[in-house]
């Protein structure tokens, strides 16, 4: 039986996908991107993962760094979304206009994020064209209550 196209695109589309932000720095340069895979894996202890594409800078960053962080949007953050669809530009302690902080592993944290978590990868997996990496959560802050931004949230379609 052949797989058709069409229905396996729009089955995958129904999974429920967060949008994230996740922050890398390697070598003084940093970057930030959208995601839209994540997971927690374990509680003890405290591991998430999420896929990133092979063919992008950030990926290499990741590698080579060893750490990321996961900002974590409310609902009412679609445009913080939509403004790291591209590329970011940093000026200062702002990326594409947003501010944000670094910690010990100086990958950027957003001071408009809900929550963010800071990891450091302990595990990689080759996942076709996107690489599975899990983190170990090694600080959290949360600065609101509430569920977070999905991709049904913003409208956008990514996957399939």
């Amino acid at each position: 039986m052949a797989l058709d196209e069409g229905a396996k695109r729009s089955a995958l589309r129904m999974l429920p996908h967060p949008v994230f932000l996740v922050g890398c720095a390697f070598e003084g340069n940093c970057h930030v991107f959208v995601g839209t895979w994540l997971t927690q894996v374990s509680f003890k202890p405290p591991l998430v993962a999420f896929g990133c594409r092979k063919d992008s800078g950030s990926h290499e960053m990741i590698r080579k760094s060893r750490v990321f962080s996961i900002n974590i949007l409310d609902p009412t953050q679609t445009d913080v979304a939509k403004a790291f669809l591209r590329s970011p530009t940093f000026h200062g302690n702002k990326a594409n206009g947003y501010e944000f902080t670094t910690n010990g592993g100086g990958a950027p944290l957003l001071k408009a994020a809900a929550a963010v978590l800071e990891c450091q990868v302990v595990q990689e997996s080759e996942g076709g064209d996107h690489r599975v990496f899990i983190g170990e959560v090694l600080a959290a802050e949360s600065r609101r209550e509430g569920r977070s931004l999905t991709l049904e949230d913003t409208g956008l379609q990514y996957g399939g």
